[in-house]
């Protein structure tokens, strides 16, 4: 009975045939009954009982969207290979480390004394305002919490950040907009940052959304060639019809060892980061004090991103990246 119960009310009454879209208690028992061959108590507050033992509650439902990329189950699986790769040291891709390395040698770059390793990050972008957010937070019975905002909210701050998924290490721009000079700057960083620390030469591997100007030719043209375009050429990177097509400079060889993999459309569950801003909000966004004195917020949102910079055990853990 209990397994049985587990299973129907996961499912909608409207996929077996009712009209309804949600259960209530007498149709569990007309269904149990009619359906199931099962006895079921004979009033809801019974049913209610039952239910209640095996571990079933009527709690209020959560809303997800679903993603319409075509791609998306191999764009998941790609990443998730990337992800295992990484952690265990090995080739990515459908074409190996020694093919890349060899179009990068002959093009000038690299060096063939150094081993690569590869490495993973998560890039994504947020805005916040001047004006607070409302969530809730201690107040005394009977006054409400408050969030002051002021006549005009015209001020906008934007946050282009990539996360190191072994370290935590955060390499980030805030500024009222990003174009691709700013993402060619941070990707120069963050090559640089790691190939100070690291004797091996390193492969970066940037899991990020399907913001047009992430992937804009100029951009590529400063990158290696890329290996989710080879290896899925019906893949059309988005891009605004004035734009030319990338997937010729996606092809070609620049100076970073640097790997684009563009998550699927409508899917920043996959994208770990999305959770910092979460805790941006939490600690530094929600009901804040700075609605006159943008200068001041922004060093707030400055000071909570810089614990992050030289690595961070606490937004691996945050972010669901590490269970320590």
């Amino acid at each position: 009975m209990g397994e049985k119960l587990r299973e129907l009310v996961s499912r909608s009454p409207q996929a077996l045939g009712y009209e309804r879209s949600r259960w209530t208690l007498q149709l569990l028992r007309e269904h149990l009954r009619e359906h199931l061959g099962e006895e079921a108590p004979e009033t809801d507050p019974g049913l209610s009982r039952m239910l209640d033992r095996l571990g079933i509650t009527y709690s209020r439902g959560q809303g997800y969207t679903l993603s319409p990329d075509e791609q998306f189950e191999e764009k998941r699986d790609f990443i998730d290979g990337v992800r295992t790769r990484v952690e265990a040291g090995g080739p990515i891709g459908n074409h190996s480390e020694s093919r890349l390395e060899k179009s990068r040698l002959e093009n000038g770059f690299g060096s063939p004394q150094k081993r690569q390793r590869n490495r993973l990050f998560y890039l994504d972008e947020s805005s916040y305002s001047l004006h607070p957010t409302n969530a809730d937070s201690w107040s005394p019975a009977g006054k409400q919490p408050t969030a002051r905002r002021g006549a005009c909210d015209r001020e906008r701050g934007r946050l282009l950040a990539a996360m190191d998924a072994e370290t935590g290490r955060l390499f980030y721009r805030q500024q009222e907009s990003f174009d691709r000079e700013d993402l060619q700057d941070l990707y120069r960083e963050m090559v640089e940052a790691n190939d100070e620390e690291c004797l091996a030469e390193e492969r970066l591997w940037v899991v990020q959304d399907n913001a047009p100007f992430h992937f804009h030719p100029d951009v590529f043209s400063l990158l290696e060639p890329q290996v989710w375009p080879r290896a899925h050429p019906n893949f059309e990177y988005p891009r605004p019809p004035t734009w030319p097509n990338p997937m010729e400079a996606a092809r070609s060889s620049g100076e970073l060892s640097v790997q684009l993999v563009p998550l699927p459309t409508y899917a920043s569950w996959l994208n770990p980061i999305e959770r910092l801003w979460r805790w941006l909000k939490q600690e530094v966004l929600h009901l804040h004090p700075h609605a006159g004195n943008w200068s001041r917020l922004k060093q707030g949102v400055r000071d909570f991103l810089d614990r992050f910079t030289d690595g961070s055990p606490a937004l691996l853990q945050y972010t669901g990246l590490s269970s320590t």
